[in-house]
């Protein structure tokens, strides 16, 4: 993949300010480097105009993995792998990212608790184990605290 820069600025501290978009190289599954898989998506309507993507795999109690700010499901592809044969794991692309539907408007981090829940309910699913990474583990924060009935465990990693 490669990163264009739209745009550079500043802020008011100084610091820099780069936009930009991602853009795949068309042979980038096919590196020997590159550790993901492509697994087939399933896909659900959230918070009523939303399309969710995600990976569904494995039998077991459930396990959500939701991936940090700039990513998508694939940040869970080795979890995917390894746990899918003891669990039934879950990994989303969240609102904005991946093959979730494209937002333009401001999403605060509450919209999104509110997609993976309803995500969670659409499944059928009322309690679930909650990893979350970065973003991902804030998002985690406030569906247990929404839901705490609903998380039966949840991990946080490199997240405040």
């Amino acid at each position: 993949m490669a990163f264009e820069i739209n745009k550079v600025g500043s802020d008011n501290d100084n610091r820099p300010d780069l936009v930009g978009t991602f853009v795949p190289d068309p042979g980038w599954l096919a590196q020997e480097d590159r550790h993901m898989t492509t697994r087939p998506m399933k896909v659900a309507r959230v918070s009523g105009r939303y399309d969710m993507h995600y990976v569904d795999a494995g039998q077991g109690e459930p396990v959500l993995l939701i991936h940090g700010l700039a990513g998508d499901h694939h940040a869970w592809d080795a979890q995917v792998e390894a746990w899918s044969s003891r669990y039934r794991v879950i990994a989303p692309d969240n609102r904005g990212t991946g093959l979730s539907t494209q937002v333009d408007e401001p999403i605060t981090i509450a919209d999104m608790a509110g997609d993976f829940l309803d995500l969670m309910t659409q499944l059928g699913i009322e309690r679930f184990h909650l990893v979350g990474r970065s973003m991902g583990g804030c998002i985690g924060q406030l569906m247990s605290l929404a839901a705490p009935r609903r998380v039966a465990s949840m991990v946080w990693m490199a997240s405040t």
